[in-house]
C-alpha cells in the first residue's frame, strides 16, 4: 500500500498537481474502472490478511494474485489520470479558439504566433497508461510555452484588439 500512496502523491510536473488530483473524478464514481480496480486490489489485500497463506505455494499464489491486482489498479489509475488531463486539454483548446481564429486573420502576426497556431493539443487515445499521460503533459507544456511566446511577441495594439480566452476583447467588460 505504501507504493500506492507514493505513486498517488507524486507530482505530474504540471502546475504542481499530483496524480491523486487527476484521478479524483473517477474515485468519486464507484462504477468507474479506477474505482473497480481499487476495490479489487483492496479486497484482495484484505482477503490475504484475513486468511494468511499456510504454505509456500499458497504464499506464491497470493503474491501473484496481489501483484496482478496491483498492475490492474495502476493501469486504471494512469488511464483515469490521462482521461482527466485530456478533458482539461479540450477545455484549454476551446478557451483559446477565439484567439487563434483572430490570429488566423491577423496579417502582421509574429512568427511565434504562427508557430503556436500550428500546434494542436489533440488529446489522442493512442498508447495508454503512463506513456499517454506523460505525452499529454509534455504536449500541454509545449502548447503553453508557444502560447506565452506568442503573447509576449504581439504588439500592444494587437493585444488590445485580440479576444481574450473565452471570447471577449480586452476592451469589453464582463457584463457586455
Amino acid at each position: 500500500m505504501a507504493a500506492m500512496n507514493t505513486l498517488l502523491a507524486s507530482s505530474s510536473g504540471l502546475n504542481g498537481l499530483t496524480i491523486q488530483d487527476y484521478i479524483k473524478p473517477q474515485q468519486s464514481d464507484p462504477t468507474s474502472p479506477y474505482s473497480t480496480a481499487e476495490q479489487s486490489l483492496t479486497d484482495q489485500a484484505k482477503q490475504i490478511l484475513a486468511s494468511p497463506p499456510t504454505s509456500s505455494a499458497q504464499a506464491a499464489a497470493s503474491r501473484s494474485s496481489l501483484a496482478s491486482a496491483y498492475r490492474s489498479w495502476e493501469k486504471a489509475m494512469w488511464e483515469a489520470a490521462g482521461d482527466t488531463l485530456a478533458g482539461q486539454i479540450s477545455q484549454t483548446e476551446d478557451s483559446y479558439r477565439p484567439v487563434r481564429r483572430w490570429l488566423k486573420d491577423e496579417r502582421s502576426k509574429p512568427a511565434s504566433c504562427s508557430e503556436w497556431m500550428g500546434y494542436t493539443l489533440e488529446p489522442t487515445r493512442k498508447a495508454g497508461g503512463k506513456e499517454r499521460f506523460s505525452r499529454l503533459v509534455r504536449r500541454i507544456e509545449q502548447y503553453d510555452s508557444l502560447r506565452q511566446r506568442c503573447a509576449a511577441d504581439i504588439t500592444p495594439q494587437q493585444a488590445a484588439r485580440a479576444p481574450q480566452p473565452g471570447g471577449r476583447t480586452q476592451g469589453q467588460r464582463n457584463d457586455q
